[in-house]
C-alpha cells in the first residue's frame, strides 16, 4: 500500500460516483438548468438510431457518452438507455476492448482505447449488474495498453492499443484512468490475479507535461505566468531548440488540459495537496472563464466545461479560488452559462453545438452529452 493512500479513501469515493460537494445556487438558476436538462435527454432520445447506438457504429463512444448523461438521470433506467447498454454489449471484441477493428473505408473505426474507456465508464454508470464480466474484460485490455520502456511516452496511453511506435496524450490518459479509476472496485469480484495500470507511471507521464520546472525539467518547459502550472496535451519529439513557433504554441497550456491534468493526478492517487495539482491550480484560478476554452477560444469548448465539471466535482466546491482566494460559484455560472447556449428545437427539446468544430465539436451528438454531464454535474447536491 502506498503511503498516501489511506488519505484519498474520502476523495476516491466521492470521486468513483461524481458525488460533488454541495453548494447554494440560486433557486431560479437551478430551476432553468433542470429544465435545459430535459430538453437536452429528450432531444438525445430522438436521436437514437434503431439498433440503439447514438451517432454512428464506428465509434461507439458515442453512445458510450449518451449512457454516461442518462445516468444522472431518471432516463438512467429507461428504454432508451438499456437499447443502448445493450447495443453496446455487442461491440465488445475478443480482446475485451469496445470498439469496431480499423478496416478499410470505414471512417472513425479503431480508437481503441478512447472507445474502450468512454464506453466502460459508461457501463459503470449503468449500474447494471449484467456487465460485469465486460468491464473486466476491458480493464484487463486497457492495464495492458497503458505505454512500457525507456521513452517520453511511458506510463501514459494513446487512443490505440499497440502500435509500431509508442505514443499518448494527456486526452486519452485521462480517459483511460477515469474508466480504471471507475471500476476499481470491480477488481474484488475477480477470480486470481487483480488487474491494474501502474498508477505511478501515470504520475510521471502526467507530471511530464506540466508547466512546473520544479517537477519537469524538460526543456521545452515555459515558466511564465501564462502557463506555469498547467499542462500541455503530450510531450514534444524533438528538442526544445528545433521546435518551430507553431510547435512551441501546441505546447502552451490550455484549460481543457490543465483540468485533465488535475483530474489525472487525482486518479492516480497523487494527493490533492500535492505541489503538482496545487500549482495547477493556482493557473485554473489565474486563468478563470467559462466564456472560452481558456488557451484555445472556441476550440474544444465543450470537452472543456466537461472534464472541469468532472474535475471541480472531484476536488469540491471550494478547492478553486479566484485571485482574492474567494471562491468560484462555478456550479452557478456553469449552469448559467450552458443554459444560455443551449439550441432549442421545438418547445420541448433542445441541444448543443459549437461552431468551431475543432475537435469535431461541430456535432451536436458528441457535444450535447458533454454539455448534459457538466450541467448535471453542476446541479447534483
Amino acid at each position: 500500500m502506498k503511503p498516501l493512500y489511506c488519505s484519498f479513501v474520502f476523495l476516491l469515493s466521492a470521486c468513483l460516483s461524481f458525488i460533488p460537494a454541495r453548494g447554494d445556487m440560486d433557486p431560479e438558476v437551478r430551476k432553468q438548468g433542470e429544465a435545459a436538462v430535459e430538453k437536452g435527454l429528450a432531444w438525445l432520445k430522438s436521436k437514437q438510431k434503431d439498433d440503439g447506438f447514438f451517432g454512428f457504429k464506428q465509434a461507439p463512444a458515442l453512445t458510450g457518452l449518451a449512457v454516461t448523461a442518462f445516468s444522472f438521470s431518471e432516463e438512467k433506467d429507461s428504454d432508451e438507455a438499456r437499447k443502448a447498454v445493450d447495443w453496446m454489449l455487442t461491440m465488445v471484441q475478443p480482446d475485451g476492448g469496445i470498439y469496431m477493428p480499423q478496416g478499410m473505408f470505414r471512417f472513425g473505426a479503431g480508437r481503441s482505447n478512447y472507445n474502450t474507456a468512454i464506453c466502460l465508464t459508461a457501463l459503470h454508470q449503468s449500474g447494471r449488474d449484467d456487465v460485469q464480466k465486460v468491464i473486466l474484460g476491458g480493464r484487463k485490455f486497457l492495464a495492458g495498453a497503458q505505454q512500457d520502456g525507456e521513452h517520453r511516452f511511458r506510463g501514459g496511453f494513446g487512443y490505440e492499443a499497440g502500435g509500431k511506435k509508442p505514443y499518448a496524450d494527456l486526452s486519452s490518459t485521462l480517459l483511460v484512468m477515469e474508466a480504471m479509476t471507475l471500476t476499481r472496485g470491480i477488481e474484488d469480484t475477480r477470480e486470481g490475479e487483480r488487474v491494474e495500470m501502474d498508477r505511478e507511471a501515470a504520475a510521471e507521464y502526467v507530471s511530464s507535461l506540466q508547466h512546473r520546472p520544479e517537477s519537469n525539467d524538460a526543456e521545452w518547459v515555459m515558466d511564465d505566468d501564462a502557463n506555469r502550472g498547467g499542462f500541455a496535451y503530450h510531450v514534444p519529439n524533438k528538442p526544445a531548440d528545433k521546435l518551430s513557433r507553431r510547435e512551441v504554441r501546441r505546447l502552451a497550456t490550455y484549460g481543457s488540459m490543465t483540468y485533465a491534468g488535475i483530474l489525472s493526478l487525482i486518479y492516480a492517487d497523487v494527493d490533492r495537496g500535492d505541489p503538482r495539482v496545487r500549482s495547477a491550480l493556482d493557473w485554473a484560478s489565474k486563468h478563470w472563464t467559462l466564456e472560452e476554452n481558456p488557451g484555445k477560444g472556441d476550440a474544444g469548448y465543450f470537452y472543456f466545461v466537461n472534464i472541469l465539471a468532472k474535475c471541480l466535482n472531484t476536488l469540491g466546491q471550494d478547492d478553486l479560488l479566484d485571485e482574492k482566494e474567494t471562491p468560484i460559484a462555478w456550479r452557478e455560472e456553469l449552469v448559467q452559462r450552458l443554459v444560455a447556449m443551449q439550441r432549442a428545437e421545438g418547445e420541448t427539446m433542445g441541444y448543443w453545438e459549437n461552431e468551431d468544430n475543432t475537435y469535431w465539436e461541430g456535432n451536436p451528438i458528441l457535444v450535447t452529452p458533454y454539455a448534459l454531464i457538466a450541467l448535471q454535474l453542476a446541479l447534483q447536491e
